[in-house]
């Protein structure tokens, strides 16, 4: 084996598996174990989540190894990792990727560029492959999961992916609010806090009582909702900005691939950008 192979190995799959406990793993064809390819989970500096990645000799094109593989990587990610969301990325030519990931239940989000870099490439997600009720569930990072208004099967699956705390900032009179959800919450061990924040009329003070949360919560897993993860994503863009420091690309996960803020809340994002205040309280919780 030369140099550059060694060290391909020893910095890419060998980092992946001592840092997050996965890689990729090597397809051996079940009748004779001929290696036929590469496929496992990656985690990329330039992606703020988990995707799924595959190669294999041209030779085995087309002949169902890549879906196979695909698949069971999936149920992989969702059994032993319980990753609540995975992704995959394909250049935008690349057609028969697309169909492959679609076809095991990923859905195309749009196109993306990687930080760092001038290239667009295709986002695929397992929007329907992991079936939470919420709409529009997206992890930030490792820490931070994102979605619309959570169901009472949703709330059961929490402490399962090690969740501390739900946030909710939307009214408690919302239209698919969830009767008796701090209940729902609590009695699964987890805190719960709600910041109600007003649809026309968000304020400077309802993003600092969301700072002053995720501050009381640092280090602990974190799930914040609201009726459909459009007032979460753009609080979660400027928690990003404003107190994690990361640059505007980066901080556009998940408010990107969920909506396109209206003249209210691009305004609201804009005036936070520019008059960050200080000295955050803290919300009401339970």
């Amino acid at each position: 084996m030369g140099t550059g192979a060694r060290r391909y190995i020893a910095e890419g799959p060998q980092r992946l598996y001592a840092n997050h406990g996965f890689g990729l793993f090597l397809v051996e064809r079940r009748s004779d174990a001929l290696p036929l390819g590469l496929c496992g989970l990656i985690k990329r500096d330039t992606l703020p989540d988990v995707d799924i990645g595959f190669a294999f000799l041209p030779e085995h094109w087309s002949q169902g190894y890549a879906r196979e593989a695909a698949e069971a990587t999936l149920r992989y990610a969702r059994v032993r990792h319980r990753l609540p969301r995975v992704i995959a990325i394909t250049s935008l030519d690349n057609v028969a990727s697309g169909r492959l990931l679609e076809r095991i239940g990923l859905q195309f989000e749009g196109n993306v560029r990687l930080a760092g870099s001038n290239e667009d490439v295709r986002l695929f997600g397992t929007t329907r492959a992991y079936q939470f009720d919420a709409p529009n569930t997206r992890p930030v990072f490792d820490g931070l999961w994102t979605s619309g208004q959570l169901s009472q099967a949703d709330i059961q699956r929490l402490p399962g992916f090690g969740i501390a705390a739900v946030v909710n900032l939307a009214l408690p009179t919302a239209a698919n609010a969830l009767p008796g959800e701090a209940e729902a919450v609590t009695g699964q061990g987890m805190a719960f806090v709600q910041i109600p924040v007003p649809w026309e009329k968000p304020e400077s003070r309802h993003l600092q009582q969301f700072f002053g949360v995720m501050d009381a919560f640092a280090g602990r897993k974190v799930w914040v909702h609201c009726a459909k993860n459009f007032r979460v994503s753009a609080f979660v863009y400027l928690y990003r900005r404003l107190r994690l420091g990361e640059g505007h690309e980066a901080a556009l996960h998940p408010m990107r691939t969920v909506w396109r803020p209206n003249p209210i809340w691009q305004a609201f994002i804009e005036q936070s950008l520019a008059n960050p205040d200080q000295g955050p309280v803290a919300g009401t919780t339970r």
